[in-house]
């Protein structure tokens, strides 16, 4: 079933790992998580990942120039969205590889293999099975490799809180903390700690939240970024503290973006509340269950609101 990934893997020299934009834990964690398993198995290869926005775990990218991706292989991760990918220069790669866990978007036109599956909690959930796999098993999977993967996992399922989290996923997370011997309880502490005063601002996000209808959601414009003291992105990664609300079924985080000069928003939904497909609409996407929005004026931000209060549960 991977076996042309492996081949691919093998055959070149050069690989690049891309990533999607304004990349989230689990994107950035499966990209590293590939580039140690296979600088750890094929010491002749050169393996880069790259991306124009970094993560706050892996504040940097690796650089690459223009002729050692034209001649690479390219595995993109934890997007399959031609428009959403964070560098183009993928297009010019000799093949591409996918590894993605949400909807498909538009394809890049020259995929070589995609290897999709929108049941797993996190790409790195699918990463691993890839890497757990009869056609991988002759080869080591580093502690590095393990605790990238389970951190990913942990990140995109909330610490296995999420509807997208199966049994499957807890199967996997377990394998890997077997093989390497890791700590979850570490590892939780890794990925979701914050220093004191980044707590002391977070919290302060609760004094703009407003509930109606069953739909919980934070606007923030510039001036109240600026009285909180967070970024956009520091906001919006504080979405998932809302799901601890009772009698909510849909609730977002939307914030103003001084880049574009308008609002991006992360929304999330209890199982049945399937909310990527209203997201497309309103410039993003995404899995039924948790989404993201962006270029929006103050406007449509209040007419998505309005919208999501009409989506209905399906079993």
């Amino acid at each position: 079933m991977y076996k042309l990934l492996l081949d691919k893997i093998l055959e070149y020299k050069n690989i690049s790992i891309f990533r999607h934009k304004r990349p989230d834990g689990d994107c950035v964690f499966s990209a590293y998580a590939l580039k140690e398993f296979i600088l750890t198995n094929f010491k002749d290869k050169k393996v880069k990942c790259l991306g124009k926005e970094t993560y706050d775990v892996f504040p940097f990218t690796d650089e690459a120039s223009d002729d050692f991706v034209k001649n690479s292989l390219a595995i993109i991760v934890d997007v399959s969205n031609d428009g959403r990918i964070d560098d183009e220069r993928y297009k010019t790669a000799k093949e591409i590889i996918i590894i993605d866990h949400h909807p498909s978007g538009e394809l890049p036109s020259n995929v070589t293999k995609l290897y999709k599956d929108e049941a797993t909690a996190a790409d790195c959930e699918l990463i691993a099975r890839i890497l757990f796999s009869k056609e991988f098993k002759q080869y080591e999977m580093s502690y590095e490799c393990c605790k990238y993967l389970l951190s990913g996992i942990i990140t995109d399922s909330n610490s296995f809180s999420t509807s997208s989290t199966t049994h499957k996923t807890l199967s996997i997370a377990s394998k890997l903390i077997k093989k390497a011997n890791l700590s979850l309880s570490d590892i939780n502490y890794e990925v979701f700690s914050k220093d004191y005063e980044l707590f002391i601002r977070t919290n302060r996000l609760m004094e703009y939240l407003k509930i109606k209808d069953r739909i919980a959601y934070i606007i923030l414009d510039k001036e109240d970024l600026q009285m909180i003291n967070l970024t956009a992105n520091e906001a919006k990664n504080n979405v998932d503290a809302l799901a601890k609300l009772k009698d909510i079924d849909i609730w977002g985080i939307f914030v103003y973006n001084s880049k574009t000069n308008s609002y991006d928003g992360s929304v999330r939904s209890r199982k049945g509340y399937a909310i990527n497909t209203l997201a497309n609409k309103y410039n993003g996407g995404g899995h039924k269950s948790a989404s993201g929005v962006k270029n929006l004026s103050i406007g449509q931000v209040h007419e998505l609101i309005d919208e999501l209060k009409n989506i209905k549960k399906v079993d």
